[in-house]
């Protein structure tokens, strides 16, 4: 867990505070005033800015997204079962999030649908469920834990494949595994260039632009964007890597980026620890449940 799921769940829990804000002017200015990072989620502070979404009103300090809490779930569930199935992590989804689940707190819509989807299973009902097309991060968690326990990527999209069957997934995984395996190379640049000439093509000139561009502002308007989908949080993933110093520049520019903080923050956090290490005043601040 040390390795590359701690990491991501304290950059997680690091942006929470300010997680899908979606205006960067506001928080540069707000950065001024005092850190970005190790906030609780503030309803007056969310009603004060716009496009925002306040979702976590019930999270501590040190709280993770519900994506942070799947994926220690699921690491768990998988450390215990290396052959775990799509049927057990869904089996694990559901225990959480349905009525009088362990979860309580936000729920993304792709939870929904696959509550709906069981449901119209369970009663036999002639419905029509919702397609399984999902396109958020949360597609990469396994490949997270698969990461961590030394399983193979084609374990993580069997288990990726309870939200999305998209190949775009898989294809992603393998340009991930690149950076994951020379993420300690001194040349940067150039792993993440050679990773992206693999990418699926309708991702290529993106993530070849977040590798050349130094203009962040101007990358993500132009190329990238803020929300929670793989076209626009991967391409960010790759901008941020070869321009952070540290596992603390990192959290502080990801967080001005606006947007999907938390989530982005996961493969972050779990990448840029291999780079400078995770700061014990960070990982101190995550959730003592996480080491229990």
């Amino acid at each position: 867990m040390k390795k590359y799921i701690l990491p991501a769940l304290t950059a997680n829990a690091a942006g929470l505070g300010i997680h899908w804000i979606y205006d960067p002017e506001f928080l540069r200015q707000e950065a001024k005033k005092a850190s970005l990072l190790w906030r609780k989620q503030d309803a007056a502070f969310y009603a004060s800015v716009s496009p925002s979404y306040f979702a976590y009103p019930h999270a501590d300090i040190g709280d993770v997204s519900s994506q942070g809490m799947i994926l220690f779930w699921l690491y768990r569930a998988l450390k215990e079962n290396p052959n775990l199935t799509v049927e057990g992590y869904q089996k694990l989804i559901l225990d959480a999030f349905q009525p009088g689940g362990t979860y309580v707190g936000y729920a993304e819509t792709y939870i929904y649908k696959l509550l709906f989807n069981a449901t119209l299973t369970k009663f036999k009902r002639t419905d029509t469920p919702f397609e399984n097309d999902d396109d958020h991060l949360v597609g990469f968690l396994p490949f997270l834990v698969t990461q961590e326990l030394g399983l193979p990527t084609e374990k993580a999209f069997e288990l990726t494949q309870l939200f999305s069957t998209k190949d775009d997934y898989l294809g992603l995984m393998k340009v991930l595994e690149i950076v994951f395996q020379r993420i300690q190379e001194p040349d940067l640049k150039t792993v993440l260039l050679e990773a992206a000439a693999i990418a699926p093509k309708r991702f290529q000139i993106t993530l070849k632009k977040a590798v050349e561009m130094d203009d962040t502002a101007a990358f993500v308007k132009t190329y990238a964007g803020t929300a929670c989908s793989i076209q626009q949080s991967i391409p960010i993933v790759f901008h941020l890597l070869p321009r952070v110093t540290s596992f603390d520049d990192m959290l502080e520019k990801n967080a001005l980026i606006s947007g999907a903080i938390s989530e982005r923050g996961m493969l972050l956090g779990a990448l840029t620890a291999q780079r400078f290490g995770l700061p014990a005043v960070h990982e101190q601040r995550l959730s003592r449940k996480f080491f229990e």
